[in-house]
């Protein structure tokens, strides 16, 4: 299994980005706007050599072909993983989490995971 973000699994491609949200969770700490955590995902994306969309409008069609409507993807990486930020005043529980699943009928053809990001409450480090 190839294990590098930029080439191989879609695994390795999500291990990078919660690692590079829980750093910048980390220096940010909770309380800013959603912009602020997207924009910093983006930039350390990019450092570190990922392509990077912000508010990409991507075409969500229905099963007969129907254009729907377009969704604008907080982030969209390396044109095959949607990255959707929360903010602090959205969560599930109180608690910071990653979720991922595949789409489920297919939308966006490359597109292999979903990831939705929470910065929603403070997490203790020490």
């Amino acid at each position: 299994m190839n294990t590098d973000p930029h080439t191989g699994s879609i695994f390795a491609l999500c291990d990078v980005i919660r690692e590079t949200s829980f750093e910048i969770h980390k220096y940010l700490r909770s309380g800013h706007l959603e912009k602020i955590y997207e924009n910093a995902l983006a930039h350390r994306l990019r450092k570190k050599g990922f392509r990077v969309k912000q508010q990409d409008p991507l075409k969500v069609f229905d099963e007969d072909g129907t254009v729907l409507g377009l969704l604008k993807a907080d982030l969209f990486v390396d044109n095959r993983l949607i990255c959707e930020i929360k903010g602090p005043r959205w969560s599930l529980e109180n608690r910071p989490y990653v979720v991922t699943s595949k789409p489920a009928n297919g939308e966006w053809p490359g597109l292999e995971v979903f990831t939705l990001l929470s910065a929603s409450c403070p997490i203790d480090f020490a």
